[in-house]
């Protein structure tokens, strides 16, 4: 997939997309998804300390999904290394 740190960085300047954890709200901690893989998610640290997460899958079952307020995030703000599976339809 092209959803690596430095191609999001290109397409939306305004933020800072890194490979380790989220210190804040414009910092985005991705993971670069698997060539060919259909699912791609990020975290980012809002201003109140709360930890937000988002996956988009295509295909069978895709939609976009959250994390942060019924699935809560915890620990450091980083992007899981693995597909999160997260379910919340909304934050």
């Amino acid at each position: 997939s092209n959803a690596t740190a430095a191609n999001l960085q290109g397409i939306e300047p305004s933020l800072s997309f890194v490979t380790t954890a989220s210190t804040g709200p414009k910092v985005v901690s991705v993971v670069a998804p698997a060539a060919g893989a259909t699912t791609w998610w990020a975290v980012v640290l809002s201003k109140s300390g709360t930890c937000y997460g988002i996956e988009d899958k295509s295909g069978s079952g895709g939609g976009t999904f959250y994390a942060g307020t019924t699935t809560v995030l915890s620990g450091t703000c980083t992007a899981p290394a693995t597909d999160p599976n997260w379910t919340d339809t909304s934050w």
